[in-house]
This record gives C-alpha cells, sequence and structure tokens, in this order.
C-alpha cells in the first residue's frame, strides 16, 4: 500500500463497493469527483448487500415466522399461505405460486435435463432428483431409520410415507372406486386400471402393460424355455421359483399357514388373511347396486352377476 495517501483517503476508499486499482493521489482526485455526484448513494447500495454476507433476516412472515433476508422473497413465500398461483403452465394448464416451480415444471414438456451426475453421467430434470440419486445410487447412505421395523432410507419424506404403513392411515382416495391407499404411488398405479393407461411397452413383441412388475414378468417368457422351473410331480413350468414353492403344495398338501383363531391353515399367506375377516366380521366389499357387503371380492363378483343377467357356471349349477 502506498504511503502517499491520507488516513482519510485510505478509510474513504475502504467504503467503495468496488475495487479502485489506482494510485491514491489520483483517487483522492476520484474520490472528491465521486462525492460531487453523490457517494452516499453507493455506500448505501453496499449496505443492502450486506445482509449476504452477515446472514442478517429482517423480513419476517408473520403467519408462519419464516424470515427473509430481501422483501421480494417474503411477498413471494406470501403465495404460498394465499393459496394464489398466478403462473400458468401454457402447455397443460397447471398452476404454481412460484414462477420458478413453473419452470421447472415446464422441463417435463421440453425433455430438458440439465443436470448430470458426475458418476454416471445419467441426467434429471430436477435437482434434487440429482442429489436423491446420488445419494442412492452411489454412496447408499440411508440415515433415516424406521423405529417400528427398522427399515432405512435415504430421505426423510419416504420415511414418512412408509410410517403410513404402520399407522394403516390411507389418506389417498380413488375418485372413481373410492378405494384407499397409503401411498400416492399405489393410487397413481390403481387409477391406470380405470383409464386403461398401459405404459410398460415390451422391446421385444410390443406388448403393453399397466405395471412394470408386469413388463418384467413377460420379459421373461422371450428368454426361452430353460429359465422356467419345472414341476417334477405334473412337469406344469413357472417363470418364478417362488410361485412354483406355492404350487407345490398342491401335491404335498403342506398349509404353513394357520388361523389362531379355529385352527384352519392355509397354503398362502393372502388367504388366511382373506379368512380372517370372517372372524372379524368385516365387509369391505360392497355391492354398488344394492348395497349388500361381503368379506370376499369373489363373493361380491359373484353376486354382481346377478344385477348384469349374466349366468356364471356356480348361478346355472344352483338353478
Amino acid at each position: 500500500m502506498s504511503r502517499c495517501a491520507s488516513l482519510d483517503t485510505q478509510r474513504k476508499i475502504s467504503f467503495l463497493p468496488f475495487p479502485l486499482r489506482v494510485c491514491f493521489k489520483v483517487a483522492e482526485r476520484k474520490l472528491a469527483r465521486l462525492d460531487s455526484i453523490g457517494r452516499a448513494k453507493y455506500v448505501t447500495s453496499r449496505s443492502g448487500q450486506s445482509s449476504a454476507h452477515t446472514g442478517e433476516k429482517p423480513y419476517r412472515c408473520a403467519q408462519c415466522g419464516k424470515r427473509f433476508s430481501q422483501k421480494p422473497n417474503l411477498k413471494r413465500h406470501l403465495l404460498v399461505h394465499s393459496g394464489e398461483q398466478p403462473y400458468e403452465c401454457e402447455t397443460c394448464g397447471k398452476k404454481f405460486s412460484q414462477s420458478s416451480n413453473l419452470r421447472t415444471h415446464q422441463k417435463l414438456h421440453s425433455g430438458e435435463k440439465s443436470f448430470e451426475c458426475n458418476l454416471c453421467k445419467k441426467s434429471f430434470t430436477h435437482k434434487s432428483s440429482l442429489l436423491y440419486h446420488e445419494k442412492t445410487a452411489h454412496t447408499g447412505e440411508k440415515p433415516y431409520r424406521c423405529a417400528q421395523c427398522g427399515k432405512r432410507f435415504s430421505q426423510k419424506p419416504n420415511l414418512k410415507r412408509h410410517l403410513l404403513v404402520h399407522s394403516g392411515e390411507q389418506p389417498y382416495e380413488c375418485e372413481t372406486c373410492g378405494k384407499k391407499f397409503s401411498q400416492s404411488s399405489n393410487l397413481r398405479t390403481h387409477q391406470k386400471l380405470h383409464s386403461g393407461e398401459k405404459s410398460f411397452e415390451c422391446n421385444l413383441c410390443e406388448k403393453s402393460f399397466t405395471h412394470k412388475s408386469s413388463l418384467l414378468y413377460h420379459e421373461k417368457t422371450h428368454r426361452g424355455k430353460r429359465s422356467l422351473h419345472h414341476c417334477d410331480h405334473c412337469d406344469k413350468r413357472f417363470l418364478q421359483l417362488s410361485t412354483l414353492t406355492i404350487h407345490m403344495r398342491a401335491h404335498t398338501g403342506e398349509k404353513p399357514y394357520r388361523c389362531a383363531q379355529c385352527g384352519k391353515c392355509f397354503s398362502q399367506k393372502p388367504n388366511l388373511k382373506r379368512h380372517l375377516l370372517v372372524h372379524s366380521g368385516e365387509q369391505p366389499y360392497e355391492c354398488e347396486t344394492c348395497g349388500k357387503k361381503f368379506s370376499q371380492s369373489s363373493n361380491l363378483r359373484t353376486h354382481q352377476k346377478l344385477h348384469s343377467g349374466e349366468k356364471s357356471f356356480d348361478l346355472l349349477k344352483n338353478t
């Protein structure tokens, strides 16, 4: 630092909002000119930017207490409480309270994926999706643990959704048939049954499926009979070993699932669950035509044929 500058000049330069790389004598002349046009406005703008560095957040939301460093940020935040959604997507009409959310949403239509994983080069539309991918695919970190069953999750929202399984809460209801679900993803999958949407297509034969699991099961049929599991008793073939294991119980008579109330045994766990409705008296399956209720969905389907006029084998047998 040059010694030719006065202490007053050095003090003035320290308040400038920009670097000054000149001789201090030249600086004194520039400062004098700056004072003539009102240096105060530069100092004011500099002090206004200080909150970004000091962490000061003077603007507080009266409804939730959240604080902001700038007034425009508080104004945008207030839209969350008012429910106002002034930003609308021109493609699908969906509305948003924040313009940034609209811009992110529009990437779904354009197919833009601007967030790339440095490790595997996979791209994502949202930054949050990239962060989730990095946690689960590469580090395997799962810091959120369920206190009831010990299952672990990489994100807190996933743990919250999982807890609904234990509480029995089913907040997601199908508007078409009224069936309820604990997970929104399960509701979306279920709604495809009503819409007929089949978004999972086989690359080999172009057959489409509603569920991804159905597609994976179907794809095994293209791999040849060598991948099938054979039954030694009747030479039946199965794509999955678990299905063969259940089938074998028809030959062995094994029934490992026992009702604690009446002692009746079943070869499959779902059958035991349906049977337990007999003891509880619960009848979750209701006929939309006459309101009659049933404990078994199969009994409801048989009953509905009375209204449709369809004569099944069971009905013909009783006539």
